[in-house]
């Protein structure tokens, strides 16, 4: 259309039309994004259009049209396009340019530059192996110890995954290895020492010929080497015991023999000299004991036997037992006893035991006991008391109160041919778990050994009879269950029964009652409050999986009392609580980290070229973990000519001569090297591919494999059979991202590789390589008196006692902060907890997609990844959250609960079950954690330590929402 000039033209060329650009800036501080544009392809069209019609520009005046079909205003248009384009860049330009608004990978690694921050390019995981050795002969030893040495760089490999790739990785170290080294017995008993109260023992073999109501006999060299020349009174340091049930065990050949009364009377303990278990195999009676009743006789023959002094005159007239015929002499004074027959089966050497049921002794059988050692035996015949009989005639090594004996011939009996049986192994009565290790035996050759493995069972309890009221909480929130006699449960997690030097103890001193985590007979999860005595230990069941773990060795011992061991002394107690029937420990262990050796020709060398640059053909350049401030540090070597170079964290200010490079790390993983110009760092002298590269390849967070995935030899150094990763590989982690870079490049000018204040050294934690997130409190006072810190690995990963992670960060914390101040770090503890809530769809919307949106929504807000340390979640958070999603027009939230407190992040552990990993990896605290806002139906308040705290403190909390869709309840609001 057009202008007809006059005022009714309804063309729109002379009015409605205004300059729209350049627009202004005004940006908020603390924006995301930044608007930096003076226009929008409309806006530039529309002040391009109201030139046309300014006075200004009186030469335009005779364009009248304003269609879009016009040359002249498609050319307008056409600007307005291009210029749309340039200020979009421009904008985009503008919003790299700042480390907040940054999105782009390279802008933010360039501008982190600027403040000498590198990014990080990611860690190495890191392990600890177990390998297996051949039993082979010829193979080379240390001639002192005997071990082979793996060498280091030995290369393994895992087995993937599902949907994953095989993982390489290289030992740090090199490793000494005993094929007598791979399964180590662990201490399962004692030698058997009597105790007092003991009411049964276990005897070696099956075939002990021993029934319910036998007697049996425990003496030791108190008694056994007692002579009258000594001058001292007769010991009385053993035991008659009547036995009550033999229970033989065919598995582990062995006889379990009780009695009712224990051990021990009073003022006298068990024989504890070399003790000795006999059964008395035969009953017999003193001689005369059936001799006919002399009121039987004639009254003259009572008168001359009466003047003979062969009848006593009594009450009751009875004769005169205890005389020898032969010489008139008292038995008695002569140790001597005559026995009611022969019993050819006697031998000098051996024990009777003499009973007066009238006696006021207190020992089983009821009765005055006396214990005679048999010196000499000669069958004879004798007569006397009106009768003759074959008879067995017995020394003993004393006539201590024989004479009581013979006046009671009559009611006295006598128990006698001992037969020793040999005692085995005590079983102790409590699992390993401690931070010691008590091998079977003593082995003088585990000197040098750094860490071992311990592979086993977790230990299984039964309820014994008369333990009522044990209640069993689950974790899955389901009822209560009470365990009657019989319910076998499996300890997950070690009870809190130690001595002060971490060594386990007989459970039969404990005393009170115990929080303990276990698993029912289904595979739940939960914890029962009971007494440690209500409990007997049951061999783990042959299907049971497999649990296992390394630990660090502090010291090796040689344990002399009471029975001389082996002693391994860890740093850290074990996670776990083994059976020991069936645990073993390998001392063929080292450390080892992701990654594989390669060596390259990096290319050849110019004097003349300044700052020669090259980049390393394969990719990702593996870093591995060093207490180092960045926590990391690379594997590269450089050789020029076959010299290695130094690499220096930059060019600047390095003297001309200086044989340095520099390393830089390019987003994707690539990795550049470059030398020196003679002004800063010396050129590379001339040569043909005289610059070579060893390095290592491969890092991040697929690393981090699961326990026993890491099976594959690549290497196969002589004598090595097998090996394994006892647990997970961790501290893994990928190169920085976008966020990570946001987070850390300032925080790493507030610490400048060093830590001084509080915010220095949690700072310092969180942009350490492997470590995720961290939180540092000071304590005062007390053993723990330092830094606590609590870290969480990297995508939420745990970190075990123990860890390589872990470690370094406190080496390097210690290098690079006060030295004075001690410095402690744990892992974190997880808190998933579960919610309901009823929702009022839009009823236009489709309402799954509205759910599905709300359990995404949440998901995402309540993940690791969203949370920090002690961060709370309230209904009233989680209603907003709720009403905010599209299709959502009121909600209700229900129920907030608290389901599980774990010390890992990473709940998928491959390799893994319950019972296997122990309450370490999935398990929930026994006890509560002293929350804030406890008991609130509407809050979760997370724990986080304070000073002051319980020494060590707690690790704080993170609280996620329950990854379990499942769990989370959403109902429709009525």
């Amino acid at each position: 259309m057009n202008c007809t000039g006059l005022p009714n033209c309804t063309c729109g060329c002379c009015a409605g039309v205004s300059v729209e650009t350049p627009q202004g800036e005004n940006n908020r501080a603390g924006l995301p994004q930044i608007a930096y544009r003076t226009g929008t392809w409309a806006s530039f069209r529309a002040s391009m259009l109201a030139r046309l019609s300014s006075a200004e520009y009186p030469a335009l005046a005779a364009l009248k049209t304003r269609e879009s079909d016009d040359f002249s205003i498609a050319l307008i248009d056409t600007a307005s396009v291009m210029l749309d384009i340039l200020t979009f860049y421009q904008e985009r330009l503008a919003n790299e340019s700042y480390l907040r608004t940054a999105v782009q990978l390279d802008s933010l690694t360039q501008l982190s530059r600027l403040i000498g921050y590198q990014p990080a390019p990611g860690v190495a995981a890191s392990t600890w192996l177990a390998f297996t050795i051949k039993a082979a002969t010829g193979l080379p030893v240390d001639p002192t110890t005997g071990a082979l040495t793996i060498p280091a760089l030995t290369q393994v490999q895992s087995v993937p995954a599902q949907g994953q790739t095989p993982q390489s990785f290289e030992t740090s170290a090199p490793i000494l290895a005993k094929a007598d080294w791979n399964a180590l017995p662990v201490q399962t008993g004692v030698p058997w020492i009597p105790k007092t109260g003991n009411t049964s023992v276990y005897l070696a073999g099956t075939a002990t010929q021993l029934q319910p109501g036998d007697a049996i006999l425990i003496v030791g060299d108190e008694r056994a080497n007692w002579t009258a020349a000594s001058g001292a009174p007769v010991s009385e340091r053993w035991d008659l015991r009547i036995v009550g049930a033999v229970t033989p065990d065919t598995t582990r050949q062995r006889t379990l023999v009780t009695w009712s009364e224990p051990l021990g009377a009073a003022g006298s303990a068990p024989a504890a000299a070399n003790p000795v278990f006999y059964a008395l195999r035969q009953r017999a009676a003193l001689y005369g004991y059936n001799a006919i009743d002399p009121l039987m006789l004639a009254w003259g023959t009572r008168v001359t036997l009466l003047n003979d002094k062969l009848l006593q005159a009594g009450p009751p007239l009875d004769w005169t037992f205890g005389i020898d015929p032969a010489t008139g002499a008292a038995l008695a004074d002569e140790s001597r006893i005559d026995l009611d027959a022969v019993y050819g089966k006697l031998t000098p050497g051996g024990w009777l035991a003499l009973i007066r049921p009238h006696g006021t002794g207190t020992r089983t059988p009821a009765g005055a006991i006396m214990l005679y050692r048999i010196e000499s035996v000669t069958s004879m015949t004798r007569s006397g008391y009106g009768a003759s009989a074959k008879v067995t005639r017995i020394a003993t090594d004393t006539n201590e109160a024989l004479a009581d004996y013979f006046a009671a011939t009559r009611l006295a009996s006598a128990l006698t041919q001992s037969e020793a049986l040999a005692a085995a192994e005590q079983p102790l009565d409590y699992p390993l778990y401690g931070n010691c290790v008590d091998l079977e035996g003593v082995r003088t050759d585990l000197a040098n050994v750094s860490a071992i493995a311990v592979v086993g069972k977790s230990q299984m309890l039964s309820v014994l009879p008369g333990a009522g009221g044990i209640q069993f909480i689950p974790d899955d929130q389901t009822a209560h269950v009470t365990l009657n006699a019989g319910d076998v449960v499996t300890l997950l997690q070690p009870p809190d029964f130690l001595l002060p030097d971490g060594t386990a103890e007989d459970w039969a001193n404990a005393s009170g009652l115990f929080p303990l985590y276990v698993a029912d007979k289904n595979g739940r999860s939960g914890t029962v409050s009971a007494a440690l005595g209500d409990f007997a230990l049951v061999p783990a069941a042959a299907n049971a999986p497999v649990t296992q773990e390394f630990g660090l060795v502090a010291s090796v011992a040689l344990v002399s009392k009471p029975y001389p061991r082996t002693r391994i002394v860890l740093k850290s107690p074990l996670l776990n609580c083994y059976d020991r029937t069936a645990t073993s420990v390998n001392a063929n262990v080292g450390p080892a980290t992701a990654g594989a050796s390669v060596a390259e020709v990096l290319g050849s060398g110019a004097a003349a070229t300044p700052n020669q640059r090259f980049t390393l053909k394969q990719t990702p350049l593996t870093y591995i973990q060093a207490p180092t401030p960045s926590g990391s540090a690379s594997t590269l070597s450089v050789l020029v000519n076959g010299v290695a170079w130094t690499a220096v964290p930059s060019l600047y200010e390095a003297p001309p001569t200086a044989q340095v490079y520099t390393v830089m790390n390019l987003p994707g993983g690539a990795a550049t090297v470059t030398f020196g110009d003679n002004d800063e760092g010396a050129t590379l002298p001339t040569g043909m591919a005289n610059v070579q590269a060893r390095y290592r390849v491969g890092l991040g967070a697929a690393g981090n494999v699961g326990a026993g995935t890491i099976t594959t030899l690549v290497d196969r150094p002589l004598g090595v059979g097998g090996v394994s990763n006892p647990m997970p590989a961790t501290g893994g982690q990928d190169a920085q991202t976008v966020d990570g870079i946001r987070a850390n490049a300032p925080l790493s000018v507030l610490t400048l590789g060093r830590a001084v204040s509080l915010s220095d050294y949690q700072n310092y934690a969180a942009t350490f390589a492997g470590i995720d997130k961290a939180f540092a409190i000071w304590i005062a006072n007390g053993p723990y008196r330092g830094v606590w810190l609590t870290v969480a690995g990297a995508n939420g990963a745990a970190l075990p006692p123990g860890n390589l992670t872990l470690a370094t960060l406190v080496t390097s914390l210690t290098s690079f902060s006060n030295p004075n101040v001690l410095v402690y770090a744990q892992s974190f503890y997880e808190t998933t907890f579960r919610l309901s809530a009823d929702i009022a769809c839009d009823p236009r919307r489709d309402a799954n997609a509205v759910y599905a949106a709300v359990r995404a929504a949440l998901t995402l807000a309540y993940s690791y990844a969203k949370r920090s340390f002690g961060q709370g979640v309230s209904g009233d958070e989680v209603a907003l959250l709720i009403q905010n999603v599209p299709g959502v027009i009121a909600v209700n939230v229900k129920a907030l609960v608290v389901v599980a407190t774990s010390t890992a992040g990473d709940l998928s552990s491959a390799g893994f079950s319950v019972s296997a990993y122990n309450a370490w990896m999935k398990g929930a605290l026994a006890t509560p954690l002293p929350r804030p806002c406890a008991g609130s139906p509407n809050h979760i308040c997370p724990y986080v330590p304070v000073a002051g705290d319980s020494a060590p403190p707690t690790p704080a909390e993170i609280l996620v929402l329950d990854p379990d869709p499942k769990q989370l309840v959403l109902g429709a609001m009525s």
